[in-house]
């Protein structure tokens, strides 16, 4: 069986550009970004559906998303509202069968914006450099990082 990209990614065979990593899950840059620091919050333990986490993992990944939140509201990434986005199941447009949080910054008056990144989005991927640099403000942003409550987890395939 293939490993999903999130895993991989977790797993260190494939780069991601990081913004905030604990035991329990990292915060990745989008790649198909729908709005500059649009921003993944990836569980480690590799579950396709949120309701298959221990309830801790899910309250410490939300906790994590909020302070995503205010860490790109003090960089220098244009924000005046966010999106906090669950996909869960392929009718729901979940594109990777790994459980993940949406954290997209958003702009008054940026509608047709998100309208055209969502247009391109399986065609718009953003550079790695690009996100590193966005991953490496964001970091600077983050308050010191929580203690999950949940037992560390690790991804499995």
């Amino acid at each position: 069986m293939q490993k999903c990209i999130f895993c991989t990614i977790l797993l260190g065979e494939a780069p991601g550009a990081i913004a905030y990593e604990d035991e329990t899950c990292i915060a990745l840059m989008d790649v198909f970004p729908l709005r500059p620091g649009h921003v993944l919050v990836v569980p480690r333990s590799h579950v396709a559906d949120i309701a298959d986490l221990a309830p801790q993992a899910r309250m410490h990944m939300l906790e994590i998303a909020v302070r995503l939140k205010g860490a790109i509201t003090g960089s220098e990434i244009s924000s005046d509202a966010f999106h906090f986005v669950l996909n869960s199941g392929r009718a729901a447009h979940q594109t990777v069968p790994h459980a993940h949080l949406h954290v997209i910054p958003r702009s008054k008056g940026d509608f047709i914006l998100l309208l055209g990144s969502m247009a391109r989005r399986p065609f718009g991927q953003a550079s790695f450099k690009h996100l590193q640099d966005q991953a490496a403000m964001i970091r600077q942003f983050m308050e010191p990082p929580v203690q999950p409550s949940a037992q560390p987890q690790i991804a499995r395939n």
